[in-house]
């Protein structure tokens, strides 16, 4: 499961200078604009949603498919000095190590699987991203179960409303405002931002890709659920090109779903974040139509 990403992306890669010097392979290449060409079929999402969607998984697309995770995620060693002696660990040192490894290496494999560690989700949360000085709640449903589908009502703080529904078939992408829609053929159970928060395994690989770069610090309460404290760092590269370095995640110990992060720029200060403020899994939803009522919308 992937969050879905913005219209528009291909033209600002290419006239962004950080790409223009970099050999990208034919083969990637065509796998990125292949996944652009059917994202580009959907609507065009107003500039928060973007911003939202590039903040938690920019790096899908660039780390996975243009650079590989080895030229993004992966610290370059240093080299090693011959004047320097190299010092062997202690027992119980290797012992600490080996255990922190085997959590870690747990926690990304709780990331790559949480989509199987829950049948339906229902809450509400908030997101926000210093470019635009946003509040944005949304309130949330998604069934796993046949038949399957769902939705998310964005509000902003500006009284903006944009809502997203999924049923078997088809997606909707609703401009309350403008008394507009869009609908297209379902490829995937998957919503704007609710995915990101349901769906962890990009977390696991891209953040969390090298294991140096980051630590479970401790369990922590975020409404009501055990949650997984994870800080890390991004390389150099990735700080330059992104403008983040280092972040927070509150990941729920049972099933992986993220329950809170924050992202952070060089200078400390938080570039985009979302909070959980309500959420309850596993519940019997009410078997209701996703379909949504778009008498006096138009279509666009």
């Amino acid at each position: 499961m992937k969050s879905n990403l913005f219209k528009n992306l291909k033209r600002n890669m290419e006239m962004s200078s950080k790409f223009q010097d970099i050999d990208f392979s034919k083969e990637s290449r065509k796998k990125v604009m292949q996944k652009i060409d059917n994202i580009s079929k959907r609507k065009k999402y107003p500039k928060w949603k973007l911003t939202f969607n590039v903040a938690i998984s920019f790096f899908i697309l660039f780390g996975i498919s243009y650079f590989g995770f080895e030229h993004l995620f992966v610290s370059e060693p240093n080299p090693p000095n011959a004047d320097e002696t190299t010092q062997l660990p202690s027992d119980n040192n290797r012992s600490e190590i080996n255990s922190d490894m085997r959590a870690k290496q747990e926690v990304k494999e709780l990331l790559r699987n949480s989509e199987e560690n829950f049948s339906s989700a229902k809450g509400v949360y908030s997101t926000y991203i210093k470019t635009y000085s946003r509040e944005t709640i949304i309130d949330f449903e998604m069934n796993m179960k046949n038949p399957s589908g769902g939705y998310e009502k964005a509000v902003q703080d500006d009284g903006s409303k944009y809502y997203t529904y999924i049923d078997e078939n088809y997606i909707w992408d609703l401009d309350l405002q403008h008394k507009t829609y869009f609908k297209t053929e379902k490829d995937d159970t998957t919503l704007n931002f609710t995915s990101s928060i349901l769906f962890t395994d990009y977390i696991a690989n891209t953040y969390l890709q090298n294991e140096e770069n980051w630590n479970i610090e401790e369990v922590q309460s975020i409404v009501g659920r055990d949650a997984l404290y994870i800080t890390g760092t991004l390389n150099d590269y990735n700080t330059e090109a992104y403008g983040i370095h280092t972040y927070e995640f509150w990941v729920d110990k049972e099933t992986g779903i993220l329950l809170k992060y924050k992202l952070y720029s060089l200078d400390g200060n938080v570039t985009s974040s979302l909070t959980v403020k309500e959420i309850s899994l596993n519940t019997n939803l009410k078997e209701i139509d996703y379909t949504p009522n778009i008498e006096g919308y138009k279509k666009e």
